[in-house]
């Protein structure tokens, strides 16, 4: 019998590509219709946070009221010298508004058009209209909580690469030819753009060119990917702070207690790897457990995002400081591993108002 979480999966796939259709029919005319909007009615709010070097494009979508983790995140972004930008994809009460405008530099609202790319492409295009040139832009939304717990030093590290296109995370298809940009590309949650890589014609025509749309996959083609593609392909210095080649030295690294506490919180949704798991799980342990449990660790990593597979291991370990709130199966059950991590002492502290958002989530 398919499980009903297939099935689901497969009808909202199936909705994707019924909808898709349709885009192709309208995404022409919302495309005018926004860039008339964006020219005449575009507003920016001034917020309370002065101008600095460092800007910080931060979209969200936020239809209810906004989180305290939100709220925490921009504060985050002030006290590392970013001046935030926010661009909200919905209406916000005149509550929200105020409480934006206190802990942000402006506030744009936007229609709910072209998922994060669509917006980041008004954020860019409002900065060119000021006449600024930021030394530092991160861009990033607010599909993740971030940062989870105190201390992180994420965005430090970014600043101190010395590449021009800094991503939170790189994305690497396993093979076996030398990795180029046609088999890697940068996670579009978190990326940072240096000045370099701003002033550039490759950046800049991107998001002249950019046909926004409301289609997901296409947003994930043509947005993501692509714009990875088109920095990469020009020559600009990019790197990931956080890969998959890392997480595999972190698994080589591992005692073996951590080992089993990895175990313990694998996300595996693959019939295969769930049958190793849950055989791992109820074997004797020995010298030959821990060989195939590194050995499944690493499987699992090659079949999805190791965030979402081992999260425990990559918060713990790699001092990954974020938690993803897709509504996907897979990233459901690793809020819920994280959250039993939590309530054993498997994991680091998380912050305060993360857990009881977590806790929230998903009932």
């Amino acid at each position: 019998m398919i499980p009903t979480w297939k099935i689901k999966r497969e009808l909202a796939r199936l909705q994707v590509q019924v909808y898709g259709l349709f885009g192709y029919l309208t995404d022409p005319y919302r495309r005018r219709k926004h860039k008339v909007w964006r020219t005449n009615e575009l507003k920016a709010y001034e917020g309370r946070i002065s101008e600095s070097a460092k800007i910080a494009l931060l979209l969200i979508y936020q239809p209810k009221l906004i989180p305290e983790s939100l709220l925490q995140s921009i504060k985050h972004l002030v006290q590392n010298g970013y001046s935030p930008l926010v661009i909200s994809n919905t209406p916000l009460s005149s509550s929200d508004t105020k409480l934006l405008l206190e802990n942000c530099w402006r506030l744009v609202f936007r229609p709910n058009f072209g998922y994060d790319f669509g917006g980041y492409q008004d954020g860019v295009w409002l900065l060119n209209q000021l006449g600024i040139q930021p030394t530092t832009l991160l861009i990033q939304n607010d599909s993740v909580w971030h940062p989870i717990f105190d201390g992180s030093t994420m965005l430090e590290q970014m600043e101190a690469s010395p590449a021009d296109f800094v991503g939170t995370q790189i994305f690497e298809r396993i093979s076996t030819k030398p990795l180029t940009p046609e088999l890697m590309f940068m996670g579009s949650y978190c990326f940072m753009i240096k000045e370099k890589a701003y002033e550039s014609e490759a950046f800049q025509s991107f998001w002249i060119n950019y046909r926004a749309t409301s289609n997901k996959e296409k947003t994930l083609r043509r947005g993501e990917r692509a714009f990875s593609r088109k920095l990469m392909d020009a020559g600009i210095t990019f790197k990931g702070i956080f890969a998959a080649s890392d997480y595999f030295a972190m698994i080589d690294g591992l005692s073996d207690t951590q080992v089993e506490i990895g175990i313990e919180y694998l996300i595996c949704t693959n019939p295969e790897l769930v049958v190793r798991r849950d055989s791992l799980k109820v074997a004797d342990i020995d010298a030959d457990w821990y060989i195939e449990a590194r050995r499944l660790l690493k499987d699992m990593c090659k079949k999805k995002n190791f965030i979402g597979a081992s999260p425990v291991l990559a918060i713990n370990h790699m001092d990954f400081p974020m938690i993803k709130k897709n509504n996907e199966r897979h990233y459901k059950l690793a809020r819920a591993a994280i959250l039993r991590a939590a309530q054993n002492n498997d994991i680091r502290p998380l912050r305060s108002e993360i857990l009881d958002e977590l806790r929230k989530r998903d009932v």
